[in-house]
């Protein structure tokens, strides 16, 4: 009798989730706007809901992602369960990366910042590695010892974001912020690349 009862559950429990995925699906098709995601969240306080954005050229997702468009509904396994999402913005945009030293000149003259700056680059073109020379010589150490990671096009101050807009990979320059007292010399690690960032609803339904 006890098996019984344990396999009308399961035939239960197997059909509810299959009802709510259904649900999931037809419910984010019917999405348009933030203010219809918040009454979805009031209506299933059960779903954990969440807006994720995904850079194709570093996030986790496969390549199945890269050919969705805006109003897009896919449900995929993961090892943690199972998830909906909707695609509610696609944009393209130019991304970079490069490694720096900040000089700060609040507490810096210009004689010691641009002695500083004029080593740091000598001392690069000899071959020493550009983040055992932020190690040293940046006025604010840096976990990753300079690197700034990927940053979006207009992400930077303009003056900085130009400046590296302007050189190629490999390319060593120096930026002045004076107004701010921000001095950096700067080492452009990467070619500058096109992401294809996708802005989504995520769903996950606690069944």
């Amino acid at each position: 009798m006890q098996r019984i009862i344990t396999f009308i559950l399961l035939i239960i429990s197997i059909k509810a989730y299959n009802q709510t995925s259904d649900t999931v699906e037809q419910k984010l098709k019917q999405i348009t706007s933030i203010e219809q995601l918040n009454e979805l969240r009031e209506s299933y306080v059960d779903w954990q809901i969440d807006v994720v954005e995904a850079n194709l050229n570093e996030s986790k997702f496969d390549s199945t992602f890269m050919s969705l468009e805006k109003g897009e509904v896919k449900t995929v396994k993961e090892i943690v369960g199972t998830f909906t999402y909707k695609v509610m913005e696609v944009s393209n945009v130019k991304e970079f990366r490069v490694s720096h030293i900040y000089l700060n000149g609040n507490e810096l003259s210009m004689t010691e910042i641009d002695s500083l700056r004029k080593m740091i680059i000598e001392k690069h073109n000899k071959g020493f590695p550009f983040s055992s020379l932020s190690k040293q010589y940046a006025s604010y150490k840096k976990p990753n010892n300079g690197d700034l990671g990927w940053f979006k096009e207009n992400a930077m101050v303009d003056d900085f974001e130009n400046a590296v807009k302007k050189h190629e990979k490999g390319d060593i320059f120096i930026v002045d912020i004076p107004d701010k007292g921000w001095y950096y010399v700067v080492l452009k690690t990467f070619d500058d690349r096109e992401s294809r960032i996708l802005k989504m609803i995520r769903v996950k339904c606690n069944n």
